[in-house]
C-alpha cells in the first residue's frame, strides 16, 4: 500500500508545480497529526458559515498533494471565498503567493498520534516500532526533511503577515482566542452567532 500510495504522491506532486495560488488562497499546512482537520473545518466553517453539505472536509477544502489522483482541478472556484486547500508541506516546497495557517504540535504526542494513524495502513501491525517509525518521520534528516525542518521552514516567516502560526496545545487550551486570531487573519467578522456555530461544529 505504501508503494502505490508513494506514487500518487509523487504524480500529484509534478503536476503541482503548474499550480499558480491566488493572493487570497488560504493554505492549511500543518505536520502530520497537529490539527491540519480541525483548521479546515474552522476556516471552512468561518467562510461559508457553518456550511456541512459535504461528506468529507478534503472535498470543500482540497488537499493539493493529491489534487491530480482526485482529479481535483486546483484553478477552479471554491463554492465559498476564500478558496482554501490542505497541504502538509513547508514553506520551502510550498506553492507561494497565498496565506497560509500552520499549528504546530508537541512532537512526542505528535509522532504518537501519527505511529497509530500510519500502522495498518503504511505497515503492517507490529511491523515497525515506534522509535523506528520516530527516527525516520522525525529524526532521520532534520535539515531536510521531516517534523523539525517543516517547523524551522515556519518559524522562519513568524514576521510574515500572510503566515498564521499557532500550536495545537494552544487551541486546545484556549479555543476561543485562536479563534479570534483566525478570524482576523481571514478577515472574516466573527459575532456571536458564527462563534457559537465554530465552536460547536469544531468540537
Amino acid at each position: 500500500v505504501s508503494k502505490k500510495t508513494g506514487e500518487i504522491f509523487a504524480a500529484s506532486m509534478e503536476k503541482l508545480e503548474d499550480f499558480a495560488p491566488r493572493a487570497s488562497d488560504v493554505f492549511i499546512s500543518p505536520f502530520g497529526k497537529s490539527g491540519t482537520t480541525w483548521l479546515q473545518q474552522i476556516t471552512h466553517g468561518l467562510r461559508s458559515h457553518g456550511d456541512m453539505s459535504f461528506e468529507e472536509i478534503t472535498e470543500v477544502t482540497p488537499w493539493i498533494e493529491i489534487a491530480d489522483a482526485f482529479g481535483w482541478d486546483l484553478s477552479a472556484d471554491h463554492s465559498f471565498s476564500p478558496r482554501i486547500f490542505k497541504s502538509h508541506m513547508d514553506y520551502a516546497s510550498i506553492p507561494k503567493g497565498g496565506k497560509y495557517i500552520v499549528s504546530f504540535r508537541n512532537p512526542l504526542t505528535q509522532i504518537v498520534s501519527f505511529y497509530r494513524f500510519m500502522e495498518n495502513w503504511w505497515f503492517e501491525e507490529g511491523a515497525v516500532s515506534l522509535e523506528e517509525f520516530a527516527h525516520e518521520i522525525t529524526l532521520k534528516d532534520p535539515a531536510a526533511s521531516g517534523y523539525f525542518f517543516h517547523l524551522g521552514t515556519w518559524i522562519s516567516q513568524h514576521e510574515n503577515p500572510n503566515v498564521l502560526l499557532l500550536t495545537y496545545e494552544g487551541m486546545l487550551a484556549d479555543f476561543d482566542s485562536c479563534l479570534n486570531r483566525i478570524a482576523q487573519f481571514l478577515k472574516i467578522d466573527l459575532d456571536d452567532e458564527l462563534r457559537r456555530i465554530i465552536t460547536k461544529q469544531s468540537s
